[in-house]
């Protein structure tokens, strides 16, 4: 017997298929005409609720600075497996400061 997964579960309650009656549409069916939907709704899922999220607190703790926002490169998702997400960051580079003591301004007088 084949497993079925809970999204699989949760749309068999909530989707009228043609021909089925309201909750009795087979886990079957569902896994084949709907898979790529559901995969595509879990990646926004993930990144909308988790990733982004993660993704900002370890710039922020790892003090990366970036120009610009992160930008989604590619999003790897199957069952059984870790998903991937993965981003392209645009490196602010370092800004080069002399010696405070050289810079062309005088501290103020008391």
């Amino acid at each position: 017997m084949p497993s079925i997964s809970k999204p699989v579960i949760s749309q068999k309650n909530s989707t009228p298929a043609f021909g089925f009656h309201k909750r009795e549409t087979p886990s079957a069916y569902i896994e084949q005409n709907y898979q790529s939907n559901l995969i595509e709704h879990i990646k926004e899922f993930l990144l909308k609720y988790f990733v982004i999220s993660f993704l900002q607190k370890e710039i922020i703790r790892k003090k990366i600075l970036i120009a610009g926002q992160p930008r989604i490169h590619s999003i790897v998702l199957e069952p059984g497996k870790d998903a991937e997400f993965k981003f392209e960051l645009s490196l602010f580079p370092p800004i080069p400061f002399q010696e405070w003591k050289y810079l062309p301004f005088k501290a103020p007088k008391p």
